[in-house]
């Protein structure tokens, strides 16, 4: 995944265009023309194809019970694949910032939905636990911003980070 934070385009592309209409159905076909998105096709088909094969070869160990698990609560069963970009659906994942397990929880969000972290277990790790709390996390990020792109990016980059740039743009128009 290290090589993944290298991989941003060298040159400046243009912004994906969110609509803003509250749904809760992810519009993955209205992005896909998109050059950063055709820039990342490109990188997981050609620089980390090795990679991504082995990713793909560790998915049906947990697509299954994640996906059924968004439909039983009503998220889009697609949101499955947030696991396969943030972890490569590995438990042992740690990244620079120290968010661990397929969902890359953070520490203190990982505490905040009851994932216990101490000298000899992090939840996080545990596939069903970190599993059903990503779940929960995700339909409240989408409560809180009515956008599934928006919630997306809250979970990434943070709730409070997609917030002030919310507000920075609204101060700008």
């Amino acid at each position: 995944l290290e090589n993944l934070a290298e991989a941003a385009p060298k040159e400046d592309l243009p912004d994906l265009p969110i609509d803003a209409s509250a749904t809760r159905e992810l519009s993955i076909q209205a992005f896909a023309d998109q050059p950063r998105v055709q820039y990342y096709v490109d990188f997981f088909t050609n620089r980390m194809h090795e990679r991504f094969q082995v990713w793909l070869t560790r998915m049906p160990r947990y697509e299954g019970y994640a996906r059924e698990r968004l439909v039983a609560q009503g998220l889009p069963g697609d949101l499955v694949y947030l696991a396969l970009i943030e972890s490569g659906f590995s438990s042992s994942a740690v990244s620079r910032a120290a968010a661990v397990g397929i969902w890359q929880f953070m520490p203190a969000t990982g505490r905040q939905y009851g994932l216990d972290q101490n000298f000899w277990v992090d939840s996080r790790r545990d596939v069903i636990a970190a599993t059903d709390r990503a779940l929960d996390y995700l339909q409240k990020l989408f409560g809180d911003f009515g956008d599934w792109q928006l919630a997306l990016a809250a979970y990434n980059w943070g709730e409070g980070s997609v917030a002030r740039a919310l507000k920075a743009n609204r101060a700008k128009g």
